[in-house]
């Protein structure tokens, strides 16, 4: 796909501006769409402008940092960091974020909306305009299922609606979520019948039956249709329509470092970026890891919270405790903080690029090591902790580099050869998951160029979301079979076997087991935003946060109505036909 190109003017007749502080219409001649749409070559290339449009930061570009808005990331203001604030941010109408995600959401809508209407009547191969309107439809059902994820009812827009020729007329009040929802699973049930199960080589990361089906029992499961949302998830998880070849990943760490050459048979739907020159490379950078891991670095990066690192449990199942650590954890911020802070400085004649740790202080490093190491192995692939190594970048170089904090007259926080605490200077962890190795396999050459793929669906969420919904049919037993083929994957204690603290004998403590092992295997996928607002717990993402330390990071505070997103002021000026969500 990526070698094949289309004039953005036949993408549905909408241009984006720099910023999408403003989405300007502009209406195509007739004579354009007459001379286009006529060869398979067309359809092809009005497919890849959708997928274009996908990739695009506001639209689903920003899924990972989704999870800001969610109790497993810290953040100031980057990306939807208003929205994960709350009442104690800027967050309102006008919210740039916002107004940018609904805005690139409904650019999706619309070029979809040109391929399906358009290529729909074709005289082409059936083949490739049923595999195109598929791609189309579930591309469709995408935008749509997060448009009401995040804003509830929304105005909807078919390929019966013209853009081009009624722009003006884009004033439809907003549909209630239940029937653009109806939609999405037509839209999904027509994609499963019309695409493949899978495509070759040439055409990998194209959506495909298994995608849409998945998709489908997602929709069902928001919607707490449980018995739908088991029959897809299972179609996909025991292959009882067609031979899918998903498996779990006997690496885990490897899917999250997934460069040209490699792939995993564990992805369903991902977002693909296999080329070096900087136009789809890899923006989690700009947002994860240290500023030793790339050329550049946004000035308010996505951390783990401190609540996520300790959600996970030691390596034999039970819950991990500070205290078991350190008994007197919880006496002193002063006590915690001696346990961590070294000596770095430059030896003499050395270049003051190059720093080294000097003296460990009070550090008891060999403990500290040990309290994150004997945990749950996803701990150590998800976040860089104190202590630990990496291998980052120097000077265009790959360069071993360890994660320490440094004490008082310790030399500058912007040290080559050491990790640092970030640039707003918090003690925290920082993420390693999704964030490049060394130069990418030589792929690096500036922050945002490296090759990545990101996953939308991927069985491990799947299994997890049918574990969910049999728990929540009363099949406890089903429940917790597939939960095991999550954890066993990564070598944890399975449910039930034996030990006390791994016992479960209720639809309440299976619930809590779904929760937390969704956290462990998806942070930082963008799922747990609205998996907390679906559970109706999204509250206790509101929670204070706080450093490894205990010190202040920052104060979130909750009301009600940040479980719908504000309508953007701005599209509420383009329609005055859209009413706003309550509270805002």
């Amino acid at each position: 796909m990526k070698n094949i190109k289309i004039s953005s003017i036949l993408l549905g007749g909408v241009l984006l501006l720099s910023g999408c502080e403003k989405l300007e219409y502009y209406n195509p001649t007739s004579l354009v769409e007459q001379t286009f749409w006529q060869t398979e070559e067309h359809a092809k290339q009005g497919i890849v402008g959708c997928y274009t449009q996908m990739k695009y930061n506001w639209c689903m570009g920003f899924t990972f940092a989704l999870d800001q808005c969610s109790d497993l990331v810290t953040s100031t203001t980057t990306i939807y960091g208003n929205a994960a604030r709350g009442e104690s941010s800027a967050f309102s109408v006008t919210d740039g974020a916002v107004q940018n995600h609904w805005t690139y959401l409904y650019e999706l809508v619309h070029r979809t909306n040109n391929v399906i209407r358009n290529v729909s009547n074709m005289d082409i191969s059936e083949t490739v305009k049923n595999n195109v309107v598929g791609e189309a439809k579930f591309l469709r059902a995408m935008a749509y299922f997060e448009l009401i994820n995040c804003w509830g009812d929304v105005p909807y827009y078919a390929e019966d609606f013209i853009l081009a020729e009624s722009y003006l007329d884009a004033v439809r009040p907003r549909e209630s979520k239940d029937v653009v929802r109806q939609h999405i699973i037509e839209d999904l049930t027509d994609a499963a019948a019309k695409l493949p199960v899978s495509w070759d080589a040439g055409n990998y990361g194209r959506a495909t039956k298994g995608a849409a089906i998945s998709l489908r029992g997602k929709v069902y499961l928001y919607n707490k249709e449980w018995q739908n949302a088991i029959n897809d998830f299972e179609d996909i998880v025991y292959n009882k329509t067609e031979n899918y070849g998903y498996e779990l990943d006997p690496d885990w760490e490897k899917m999250f470092h997934m460069y040209p050459g490699i792939q995993s048979k564990e992805y369903i739907f991902s977002m693909l970026s296999q080329n070096d020159n900087g136009s789809y490379g890899n923006e989690l950078n700009t947002y994860l890891g240290g500023k030793q891991t790339y050329a550049n670095i946004s000035g308010n990066p996505l951390v783990p919270s401190v609540r996520l690192i300790d959600m996970y449990e030691n390596k034999d199942g039970s819950k991990f405790k500070w205290t078991d650590i350190f008994p007197k954890w919880n006496e002193s911020y002063d006590y915690r903080k001696s346990l961590y802070l070294v000596c770095v400085s430059t030896p003499e004649g050395k270049d003051p690029e190059y720093s080294y740790i000097s003296d460990y202080l009070d550090a008891d490093a060999e403990n500290v090591i040990r309290a994150y190491e004997d945990r749950d192995p996803r701990l150590a692939i998800t976040a860089i902790t104190p202590f630990s190594h990496t291998l980052g970048v120097l000077t265009d170089k790959p360069w071993d580099m360890q994660y320490v904090f440094p004490g008082e007259g310790s030399i500058p926080l912007h040290a080559a050869t050491t990790f640092f605490p970030n640039e707003q200077k918090w003690f925290s962890y920082l993420f390693r998951k999704f964030v490049p190795k060394g130069t990418c396999d030589g792929h690096f050459q500036q922050y945002q160029s490296c090759p990545y793929e990101f996953p939308f669906i991927r069985l491990a969420d799947v299994i997890l979301m049918l574990s969910e919904a049999y728990n929540e049919a009363n099949q406890l037993d089903k429940a917790i079979v597939e939960l095991n083929k999550v954890r066993s994957r990564v070598d944890m204690p399975t449910i039930n076997n034996g030990d006390a603290w791994m016992q479960v004998s209720s639809k309440d403590e299976m619930t809590q087991r779904i929760r937390n092992e969704r956290a462990y295997e998806l942070a930082i996928e963008g799922h747990r935003f609205h998996d907390l607002r679906r559970w109706g717990i999204y509250e206790t993402a509101f929670e204070t946060e706080n450093d490894i330390f205990g010190g202040l990071i920052y104060a979130r505070k909750y009301q009600e109505r940040y479980n719908l997103w504000p309508i953007p002021q701005v599209a509420r000026e383009r329609n005055p036909n859209l009413t706003q969500n309550p509270g805002w």
